[in-house]
């Protein structure tokens, strides 16, 4: 899906007509784009398969100061005594700056809108929807069903997640230790 069929979809959602461009002087755009921008980094920064990258060690530069990429949404350290305060690493009881320290962790990045899955499309574009139409109309049968739409793509989010996972109960040592004891009766 394309950025302009997400805005598209939310128009639709909404009763309005579509539009041929994004840069077309519509007054209701002013409520779709921002609308949309901000239900992508909703989605994005719960963390899916194709945005978060685990073990990740950012290396401290000449001065010291360990920065990460600028699409990053958020950081998670590893070493639970350092946190990620938006822009810098801190101490946790101190809250004094960490320096000349890599620092490993999971990062969870900020994608463009294309380069989401199509399943995360339909999610951002239906939210974004919602939002717009609540905040002119409230909640009514056309809202909820948006929010039955919504909740679908979600599961179909969720699924995909967990397929990329590769979870798997095998994989845990309470299961395994549970399947010796059965082989072993």
């Amino acid at each position: 899906m394309q950025y302009l069929d997400a805005v598209n979809t939310v128009l639709r959602s909404l009763g309005e007509n579509p539009v041929a461009a994004l840069d077309v002087r519509y007054p209701t755009m002013n409520l779709v784009l921002p609308a949309l921008d901000t239900a992508r980094i909703e989605l994005l920064t719960e963390g899916w398969w194709f945005n978060t990258r685990y073990n990740i060690s950012l290396e401290p530069d000449t001065l010291g100061v360990v920065t990460v990429p600028a699409d990053t949404l958020s950081f998670c350290p590893d070493d639970s005594s350092i946190t990620f305060e938006g822009s810098r690493f801190v101490n946790k009881d101190t809250g004094a700056p960490v320096v000349s320290q890599s620092i490993a962790g999971v990062l969870v990045s900020d994608l463009t809108f294309e380069a989401c899955p199509s399943s995360a499309q339909y999610a951002i574009a239906h939210s974004a929807a919602y939002s717009v139409y609540v905040a002119d109309n409230g909640i009514d049968s056309t809202a909820q069903d948006i929010q039955r739409k919504i909740a679908g793509f979600y599961r179909t989010l969720s699924a995909d997640h967990v397929r990329a996972q590769k979870v798997s109960s095998y994989q845990r040592p309470n299961v395994r230790r549970w399947l010796r004891n059965l082989r072993s009766c």
